[in-house]
């Protein structure tokens, strides 16, 4: 996420209000456990949908459009608070309220509705 201008921590929280669960995860570079620079995925989840090579290409599009919104908003926020840091759950609350988010994770749920959900057979 560092290469599109987002913590980890904040993009896993634009991500979740897109409807994308992730972990922000630390890499190489990263001067501080607190500000991350990435995320991990859980691949393993999307592979026990029926999720293959094409659907994964989708769900990245879904996660660097998502965290270049977050990118956005935390710049309007920024500006409207003369330059002020903003923190993960600032982003968080405004992501909630944003359109374009909103659009998002109405995209992301059509998307992920059309596979097979695990525990689904059992009733769950």
């Amino acid at each position: 996420m560092r290469p599109l201008g987002i913590s980890g921590g904040k993009a896993e929280r634009v991500l979740e209000c897109c409807g994308i669960t992730v972990n922000k995860n630390t890499l190489v570079g990263d001067k501080s456990a607190v500000k991350v620079g990435g995320i991990r995925v859980g691949v393993c989840a999307l592979t026990s949908r029926g999720m293959k090579e094409e659907e994964m290409v989708k769900v990245a599009e879904f996660m660097v459009n998502a965290a270049k919104r977050g990118v956005e908003i935390e710049q309007k926020m920024r500006e409207g608070a003369g330059g002020k840091a903003v923190t993960v759950g600032e982003l968080g609350k405004v992501c909630t309220e944003d359109g374009g988010v909103k659009e998002m994770l109405k995209e992301v749920e059509g998307f992920a509705g059309g596979y097979f959900m695990p525990g689904e057979e059992l009733g769950w």
